[in-house]
């Protein structure tokens, strides 16, 4: 039963992975092995923790996408997104999160996972194409006239690397949003809230200016 639940699940939300760019195509800095909480925190620049702002989030739109993330695969699937996100817009098998990060509407881009030595590899070059480059720390802060998008990435039982699984995209307010698959397009609080059991752990941050 929990092996047919899992496969439902991966053909609903699907590889929602993400892309990279950069010159040094190397594994991501974030250490390997420790416990979640000694290894990530959303931070601004420095390692502070992030400053408070107000981020409005309409939680009445798309009330039929919406309950398709309130379905218990799902909720199970991203424990920390709970019901604090607002959909943005209708469900589609068009594009995916990668494709959203990038801005692409009419085509799906699956992520890519490198070689283990530099597992990133692809997804540098793929976001390279789009004007990103990879960051040497996990910045989420919101920052002037620059674009952020984050990648997660699952990893094995000993703690390493597995694999690129999806990416999401800042917006103006310091929000991030994402596409789960064929499900719709959602903007949630933090990069956290997408840390579970299908997307694995925010892994690396790419940069561009705005456009």
């Amino acid at each position: 039963m929990k092996r047919h639940i899992l496969l439902s699940l991966v053909a609903l939300v699907g590889c929602g992975c993400v892309l990279t760019c950069t010159a040094n195509a190397q594994s991501p800095t974030r250490p390997i092995g420790q416990p979640f909480d000694a290894v990530y925190r959303p931070a601004d620049s420095f390692g502070a923790l992030p400053r408070f702002r107000p981020i409005s989030l309409d939680k009445q739109r798309f009330m039929g996408e919406r309950e398709a993330f309130l379905r218990p695969e799902v909720r199970d699937a991203f424990p920390f997104l709970g019901d604090d996100f607002e959909v943005i817009g209708p469900a589609s098998d068009k594009y995916n999160a990668v494709s959203h990060a990038l801005g692409i509407y009419d085509r799906w881009l699956s992520p890519m996972t490198g070689p283990a030595h530099a597992i990133l590899s692809d997804m540098d070059k793929l976001c390279a194409d789009h004007g990103f480059y990879r960051l040497a720390t996990m910045d989420l802060s919101l920052e002037p006239a620059k674009e952020k998008i984050v990648v997660y990435m699952s990893q094995n039982a000993d703690g390493s690397w597995k694999e690129v699984t999806s990416m999401a995209l800042q917006e103006a307010d310091g929000s991030w949003s994402s596409k789960p698959g064929k499900l719709a397009p959602i903007r949630h609080r933090t990069a956290d809230a997408l840390r579970g059991t299908a997307y694995g752990v925010p892994a690396a941050v790419y940069v561009r200016a705005a456009r």
